[in-house]
Parts: structure tokens; C-alpha cells; sequence
């Protein structure tokens, strides 16, 4: 004689597919974390590089040794500023788009010129994995960038042109945080 016991089955919880996918990522970056501090990646370098998430392993890798060296390179502290000034700002944008009429000195007009130059060959070295090349071409915004500091006030009071110079920036600064978030890169100094 068979007998059967019916109990009642629990549901097990739901979650939506966007939580379901936040989860997911937090545990592959949160893995990938304990790898690269095994490969002796400082903890801000990691920050700065998963701020995308860990989009491939190898290649956010090797960009975390390329941040790893560059942070202890006197020649790039200037780029490291240039390229933090304009991630600070840039966050106060609130449109992409750009109107060149509505610069007021040269300095505008230089940047973005640099930008445009840059831009396309950096998005291709970005996506073909030459990082070091990629981050090279970002590299060569930083003069452009600091005389735009000295000779311009982003948050001027002509709400228009403030909104130009901060897309400006944010065009910029998308193209950086594709590579990494520099601002949470720690510049060491040398005693």
C-alpha cells in the first residue's frame, strides 16, 4: 500500500528581470574584485575599472594594471587632473548635444576640436583592445582641457551656454568612464 502525502509546496520568491540582472552583475564584479586583489590590484584601481561592471575579464584587467603603473606616473598626473576636472562637472549635464555657435572664446573652439579628433580614433582603440593606445588618445585632451579651465567659467549665468559647456564635458567624460572612472583612482605621491 502506497501513501501519498500532499504538503503544501512554498512559493519560492520572485524578483524582477532588472533586479535579477543588478544581482548578477554585483556578483561577477564582487568576484572579479577578489581576482584582481590577487593580482595585486589596488582596491580604488578596481573601483575605478568595474564602474561598468566586468564587461570581459582579461580586458578589464589589463586595464587595471595600465591604471595600476599610470598612478605612479609623474607625466600623467596632469592628464589624471584634466580628465577628474572634467568628470566633476560633467555630471551636472543634462544634454549631449553641442552647439558650436554658442562658444564664446578659443579655448572652447580648441577642445572641441581636440574632441572630435579624438573621439573617433579612441573608440576605435577602446574597442579593438589596444588600451594603452586608447588611453594615449585621451591623454591628449588634457592641455586643451586645462586651458579651457583657465579661460573659461562653466557655470556662467547664460543658462544656454552653461548647458553647452557642460555637454561639451559630458561628451568627454563618457568617453572616460567607458575606460574607467579616474576620479577614484588615487594619485600617489613620491616621497
Amino acid at each position: 500500500m502506497m501513501l501519498f502525502i500532499f504538503t503544501k509546496r512554498k512559493k519560492l520568491p520572485t524578483i524582477s528581470k532588472n533586479e535579477l540582472e543588478m544581482e548578477i552583475r554585483e556578483f561577477f564584479s564582487t568576484r572579479a574584485s577578489f581576482l584582481f586583489k590577487d593580482e595585486g590590484i589596488a582596491p580604488d584601481v578596481v573601483k575605478a575599472v568595474l564602474r561598468n561592471g566586468i564587461q570581459q575579464y582579461t580586458s578589464t584587467l589589463r586595464k587595471a594594471e595600465l591604471l595600476s603603473a599610470k598612478r605612479n606616473d609623474p607625466e600623467f598626473k596632469r592628464v589624471h587632473e584634466a580628465l577628474g576636472r572634467v568628470l566633476n562637472l560633467a555630471a551636472k549635464a543634462e544634454q549631449l548635444s553641442i552647439n558650436p555657435e554658442l562658444f564664446e572664446n578659443d579655448s572652447e573652439h580648441a577642445l572641441f576640436n581636440h574632441y572630435k579628433n579624438v573621439h573617433k580614433s579612441y573608440i576605435y582603440l577602446y574597442n579593438e583592445g589596444r588600451f594603452q593606445s586608447a588611453l594615449e588618445q585621451l591623454s591628449e585632451l588634457a592641455e586643451p582641457i586645462h586651458s579651457f579651465f583657465d579661460q573659461t567659467m562653466v557655470m556662467t549665468e547664460d543658462m544656454s551656454v552653461r548647458a553647452n559647456r557642460l555637454a561639451l564635458l559630458r561628451n568627454i567624460a563618457d568617453d572616460v568612464l567607458l575606460f574607467a572612472d579616474l576620479n577614484k583612482v588615487e594619485w600617489k605621491q613620491q616621497y
